[in-house]
């Protein structure tokens, strides 16, 4: 039991399963409904280069780097 603080979700973590493109699909509703970005956990669209809308999402939020 932790008391006086929170554990922090980090998606360090869980890149290995971005892989796999069923727990993909799913982080990434999960990410959209909190309404949370990581341009780590986006990038997996090119992996399963399937999703242009994904692939146009994490580029949009790169668009300053590039």
């Amino acid at each position: 039991m932790l008391i006086g603080s929170e554990k922090k979700f980090n998606s360090a973590d869980m890149l290995y399963l971005l892989k796999d493109k069923e727990f993909f699909q799913k982080a990434i509703l999960i990410l959209t409904k909190r309404k949370q970005f990581d341009m780590k956990v986006w990038s997996y669209a090119f992996f399963h280069s399937d999703s242009t809308e994904l692939m146009r999402q994490y580029l949009h939020f790169r668009e300053n780097d590039l």
